[in-house]
């Protein structure tokens, strides 16, 4: 593995091209599928670059992040579910997807997050369908993807691994959405870059609202864990007063946390000084201008979910005639810029 210095003197492309055959000597990335186990035939694309960063996009899981390490060591979280094959979402009251939630990164939307709901459903003129179901969380993360492109890009001005898919939650007499997503990572670089474009590619209105579920367990999590960035110092001392300790009866925390933006955006994370490593996952706050903390340290879970998301009302489920702003008109389109930053700390 490079160093930072040897990685800086090789962006001498052609000085590392006389000492491997291939680029994949330094960076790669490559579709391969699950041939076992509950998540058997899923597309999954391996990533890692100069530098040790290493990720898993689960093309056929809402083109998510699902796993992703840092020289070795894991930063995301594993829950028990082992990543299955997407399946029904409704079951359980609603709450199905607590059998697939799994993953550093599981997107939740594009109509929906949080716990289940239901609404009037006249913006879709469809009388057998007067109400609408929103299940817990939503239902973009167990869509599978149309895979568009992944590559090396050894000839960019920064050479960057990348990859992009669609995601559509589609539905007669309803919901007419699509994420178009694109993960990059440098790369000469330690900071993973996404780019989310969702449109309404219908002819009604829809609810809309994104919660990005960015999951981080041990050994990141763990007691010496840390909490820091653009946020409230209540904030961060709220965070040291539950140490990450797995406790058998620990009743999971959700928290609002209070952003305070510089230039437009802000950055929060986990440090863990005894690891020498943070993680942070910076958003554009005109995008997403909230962020919930969510912290499990139930024994066998312990996880620590970071959550940017756009503003979504519990009691404002109809359209009203347009005037509703968690609705996204026909044709209109959102994006969302958030870039995971990996640092020796």
């Amino acid at each position: 593995m490079m160093s930072e210095e040897q990685s800086m003197a090789g962006r001498d492309l052609s000085n590392i091209r006389k000492r491997t055959v291939d680029w994949r000597g330094i960076a790669d990335i490559r579709l391969v599928a699950a041939e076992d186990g509950p998540g058997r035939g899923q597309r999954i694309l391996l990533a890692r670059n100069a530098l040790g960063v290493q990720f898993e996009v689960a093309v056929d899981r809402g083109f998510d992040i699902a796993a992703l390490s840092y020289k070795g060591i894991n930063l995301g979280w594993f829950g028990p579910n082992r990543q299955p094959s997407p399946g029904a979402t409704t079951e359980d009251g609603g709450r199905g997807i607590l059998r697939a939630f799994d993953g550093f990164l599981v997107t939740c939307g594009l109509d929906q997050f949080g716990v289940s709901a239901e609404g009037p459903g006249d913006h879709f003129i469809y009388p057998h369908r007067p109400t609408v179901h929103y299940p817990f969380h939503g239902r973009i993360a167990l869509q599978g993807a149309e895979l568009t492109g992944h590559g090396l890009d050894m000839e960019a001005d920064e050479p960057v691994l990348w990859c992009e898919g669609i995601v559509r939650q589609t539905v007669l007499f309803g919901e007419v959405l699509s994420l178009r997503r694109r993960i990059e990572l440098p790369v000469f670089g330690q900071t993973i870059r996404m780019r989310d474009k969702i449109s309404n590619d219908g002819y009604r209105p829809a609810r809309h609202g994104v919660l990005y579920h960015f999951n981080l367990g041990y050994p990141l999590l763990d007691r010496d864990s840390r909490l820091f960035g653009d946020c409230d110092a209540k904030d961060v001392a709220g965070f040291a007063a539950v140490p990450a300790v797995p406790a058998d009866d620990f009743v999971e925390l959700v928290d609002a946390v209070s952003l305070k933006p510089k230039d437009g955006s802000t950055s929060v994370g986990l440090s863990n000084p005894a690891l020498g490593i943070s993680l942070a996952i910076r958003q554009k706050t005109e995008q997403l201008p909230e962020l919930m903390m969510w912290r499990c340290y139930q024994s066998g879970i312990m996880a620590l979910g970071i959550e940017p998301h756009t503003k979504l009302s519990a009691d404002r489920l109809g359209h009203e005639g347009g005037n509703n702003p968690d609705f996204i008109e026909a044709g209109a389109v959102r994006r969302y810029e958030l870039d995971v930053v990996i640092v020796d700390s």
